[in-house]
C-alpha cells in the first residue's frame, strides 16, 4: 500500500478539526486533497495547518473532482444522508459521522445507494476501534451464555444549548451506545424500552436481543465536568469486565486479567505527556484532569446557571476552541484506528469495514424506536427486516 488516498474533509467543526484532519495528516494512507466549510475563517485556519490542494465553501465543487476518492463528513445530522448519497453516486467512498440520518427512511436510502454504487461507506462509530473496548470484546466473545451489558453515558451539557445542539440525545449520542450493544451482542435487537423523567436529556433504555442478551443504558446531560463520562460493564459467564472512559479496564473472574490502563490519545494541541500519564497513572490521573477542568470552568464563572435559559451556559461562545475538547478527546476512543482501518479497506478493496451502512440503519432505528417508546411509554418492537436490503 504505497499510494495515498485523496481525501476531502467537509465540515470543520470539532470532530474534523480535532480528530479526523490531524489523524489523516499523521497517517501515510491519506492525502488531504480538500477542505470544505461554509466558514471562510475556519478554512483559512486549517488550510494553513494542513496545506490541502484546494479549499471551498461549496461542497458541490468536490463532486466534480474525479481525483477525490474519499470524503470525510462531520456535519449536522440533517446533511448526513443526502450528502452521503450525492458523493456515493459521484463515485466517492464516504466516512460519515454518526448518526447516519435523523430518520429511518433516509438511512435506508443511504444503504440502498451503497449497494447500488458498490462504493464503501463507514459510519463514525469509532468505539468499535477503542483499544479498551477491543480488549473487552476479546474477553467475552467466546462466552456461551447471554451476556448482560450496563452502560452509563453522563455528561455536563451546560456549555451547549438544550437538546444536545438542538437534537435529541437519544439520537445524537445514544446511537454510539446502540452500535456498541449490537457489536457486543452479536445478535439482532428485538425490543427496546426507554423512559425520560423530569428533565430533558435524562433517559434510561433497555434493549433485548434475539440470543437473550440484555443491554441497559443510562444517559444524561446533567452530570458534572468533574466526573468521567462513560462506563461500560459486562457480565458474562461468571466474569465481569468494566471499562471506565476508555482509560481503565478492570475484570473479575478472568484468568490472566485484572486491570489494564490505556495511553491517551495524542493529538495536536494536547500534551503528549498527559497522554502517556494515562497509561502510567491510570484512572486516578484522568479523574484529576476532569476535576481540574470542572473547577476551572466553575471557579471562573464560565458556566453561569440561568433558569430562563434552561440553565445552559456560554462556554462555547467564550472559547472558540471549547475548553472541554482537550480532556474529552484525550482518551483513546478509536478515532485514529477507525479512519486507518477504513483507508486500508479502500486500498485493499475488502470488507467488512467499520460500522457500515447497515449498522448505521440499525442504530438509527434503535434511536427512533427509543424516542417513540419515551412518548408512548410502551415497549417498541424492532423489525429486523427493515435493514434487509
Amino acid at each position: 500500500m504505497s499510494r495515498e488516498i485523496n481525501t476531502a474533509f467537509i465540515g470543520i467543526g470539532s470532530l474534523n478539526s480535532k480528530q479526523h484532519l490531524p489523524n489523516a495528516f499523521h497517517n501515510a494512507l491519506f492525502h488531504i486533497s480538500a477542505i470544505c466549510d461554509v466558514n471562510r475563517d475556519a478554512l483559512d485556519k486549517y488550510a494553513g495547518l494542513y496545506s490541502p490542494d484546494m479549499v471551498t465553501t461549496d461542497y458541490k465543487e468536490l463532486l466534480k473532482k474525479p481525483e477525490i476518492e474519499l470524503v470525510v463528513m462531520a456535519l449536522p445530522p440533517r446533511f448526513h444522508a443526502p450528502m452521503s448519497i450525492e458523493f456515493l453516486e459521484a463515485g466517492k467512498h464516504v466516512y460519515v459521522e454518526k448518526p447516519l440520518s435523523e430518520d429511518i427512511e433516509s438511512s435506508i436510502k443511504v444503504a440502498k445507494t451503497v449497494k447500488a454504487t458498490r462504493k464503501k461507506l463507514a459510519v463514525g462509530f469509532n468505539r468499535r476501534f477503542a483499544p479498551s473496548y477491543l480488549d473487552a470484546f476479546e474477553i467475552i466473545k467466546n462466552d456461551k451464555g447471554p451476556i448482560m451489558i450496563n452502560y452509563r453515558m453522563v455528561d455536563d451539557e451546560r456549555d451547549r444549548p438544550p437538546l444536545h445542539n438542538g437534537r435529541p440525545r437519544l439520537l445524537d449520542e445514544a446511537c454510539h451506545v446502540f452500535d456498541v450493544f449490537n457489536w457486543f451482542a452479536r445478535s439482532e435487537p428485538v425490543n427496546i424500552y426507554a423512559t425520560e423523567f423530569g428533565r430533558i436529556g435524562d433517559n434510561q433504555v433497555i434493549v433485548e436481543y434475539e440470543n437473550g442478551v440484555s443491554a441497559a443504558l443510562v444517559i444524561s446531560s446533567h452530570g458534572a465536568f468533574h466526573w468521567p463520562k462513560e462506563r461500560m460493564e459486562i457480565v458474562g459467564d461468571n466474569k465481569v469486565v468494566a471499562v471506565e472512559d476508555f482509560v481503565e479496564l478492570q475484570t473479575g473472574g478472568v484468568p490472566g486479567w485484572t486491570q489494564k490502563n490505556y495511553p491517551g490519545r495524542e493529538f495536536d494541541g494536547f500534551s503528549k505527556g498527559y497522554a502517556k500519564a494515562y497509561e502510567e497513572l491510570g484512572l486516578p490521573f484522568y479523574r484529576y484532569m476532569r476535576r481540574m477542568m470542572g473547577d476551572l470552568l466553575l471557579d471562573n464563572k464560565l458556566i453561569e446557571k440561568n433558569p430562563e435559559k434552561e440553565k445552559w451556559g456560554v462556554v462555547g461562545e467564550m472559547f472558540p476552541d471549547n475548553i472541554r475538547i482537550p480532556v474529552n478527546y484525550s482518551c483513546d476512543k478509536g478515532w485514529y484506528n477507525a479512519l486507518d482501518h477504513f483507508g486500508r479497506c479502500i486500498l485493499e478493496d475488502r470488507g467488512p469495514c467499520n460500522s457500515d451502512a447497515i449498522d448505521g440503519v440499525k442504530a438509527t432505528v434503535m434511536s427512533i424506536k427509543a424516542m417513540e417508546s419515551v412518548k408512548s411509554r410502551t415497549v417498541q418492537s424492532i423489525d429486523k427486516d427493515i435493514w434487509k436490503i
